[in-house]
């Protein structure tokens, strides 16, 4: 009975195994497209001390902080949450 389970959980653990996969895949593409809205804000950041523009500033770092938030969270949910996930199918899978 318990080899009939692990033959039912075999193929969700492929597919849980390929969002895995596919979520590390966006999370470094994500990462990619950050690193660029990151430099536009450093460099509109020092536009903007330049200027003296003391309110664009700190909206300018309230954009990257949040930014760089999102960025967090979707790491975790898109990687370590479908990882784990895996990892207690795969351990139950090959014990």
């Amino acid at each position: 009975m318990k080899f009939l389970l692990k033959m039912i959980v075999f193929p969700i653990w492929l597919a849980v195994k390929l969002i895995a996969f596919i979520g590390n895949v966006l999370t470094h593409c994500a990462c990619f497209v950050f690193n660029l809205l990151f430099l536009c804000i450093a460099i509109s950041v020092v536009m903007s001390i330049a200027q003296g523009l003391w309110t664009t500033l700190f909206l300018l770092l309230g954009i990257g902080i949040v930014a760089f938030l999102i960025l967090l969270v979707f790491a975790f949910v898109a990687t370590e949450f479908w990882v784990m996930l895996s990892d207690g199918l795969k351990k139950f899978i090959f014990s």
